[in-house]
């Protein structure tokens, strides 16, 4: 079975215009039924002074979750990406919505450690849970871009049973070199798949170098994109999480932190 990370420009021409550029990287690709797709973050709006322009629903996606629904629909898919969400307390929500092959929605997250250094936590909300959804044999775990830099959360995932990491990205090109080690990072402390959906172009301010890129649970590279709009395919084998954990036994060692003691020195 294959995961696909649609790299995607930033967009800038509005959300039709985004909907048409998934479509087209959709049929140019043909995915199999059952297959995973993977956007970037907020690939239809893009974050920044218009974010609130372009909230949704109180607590959901509506148009941006249709048209993730109806994709998945038509291609026999998984298919998750992100948009923006109205909390209830007025705050903006970066929201993942997951879709099955039927349509359905299987599940929502919200995005848990907004990017304090560019000024999201300012108008966007704190996630306060985790998503664990089933994909053929595989436990995914989504998270978005900022929650690449927070090994816990992974963890705490990954002990729960999260065999894949699916994250979508509006990761910047200064510091790429971030983006590379974290996602490498985050598969080999978990035994795990980690896959990183990122797009790429430009929102006025910031580039965005792409470089979607995916490794195995040992850490290995298994793809990677330069910097234009286009697709990443991987093969995912569940076996090779199961068997390199059983074999290595380093989530058996896996302390609870709340029972280390501290010694201060004088």
């Amino acid at each position: 079975m294959r995961a696909h990370l649609l790299q995607t420009a930033w967009p800038s021409e509005g959300k039709k215009a985004a909907f048409a550029q998934v479509r087209e990287l959709l049929r140019g690709l043909a995915p199999a039924p059952g297959d995973l797709v993977v956007l970037p973050e907020l690939f239809a709006c893009g974050f920044g002074p218009g974010s609130r322009d372009a909230a949704e629903g109180d607590g959901k996606l509506e148009e941006t979750a249709e048209f993730l629904s109806d994709a998945a629909r038509e291609w026999r898919c998984t298919v998750q990406g992100t948009g923006v969400g109205l909390g209830k307390d007025g705050r903006l929500q970066n929201l993942v919505s997951v879709h099955g092959p039927d349509g359905r929605t299987i599940g929502t997250f919200e995005k848990i450690h907004p990017f304090r250094f560019g000024g999201e936590e300012e108008v966007f909300g704190r996630g306060d849970r985790l998503l664990l959804y089933e994909w053929n044999d595989v436990v995914v775990c989504p998270m978005v871009c900022y929650d690449l830099r927070f090994p816990e959360c992974f963890r705490r995932a990954t002990l729960l049973g999260a065999q894949l990491f699916a994250i979508g990205a509006n990761w910047p090109k200064t510091r790429s070199e971030h983006w590379r080690a974290l996602l490498r990072a985050r598969a080999i402390d978990n035994l795990a798949y980690a896959l990183g959906a990122n797009c790429t172009g430009t929102d006025g301010h910031l580039v965005y170098k792409g470089e979607s890129q995916a490794y195995g649970p040992k850490g290995e590279p298994l793809g990677e994109l330069a910097d234009e709009v286009g697709v990443l395919s991987v093969e995912i084998e569940p076996r090779r999480v199961l068997s390199w954990r059983e074999k290595s036994m380093i989530l058996d060692c896996v302390r609870d932190p709340a029972e280390l003691r501290v010694v201060r020195g004088a």
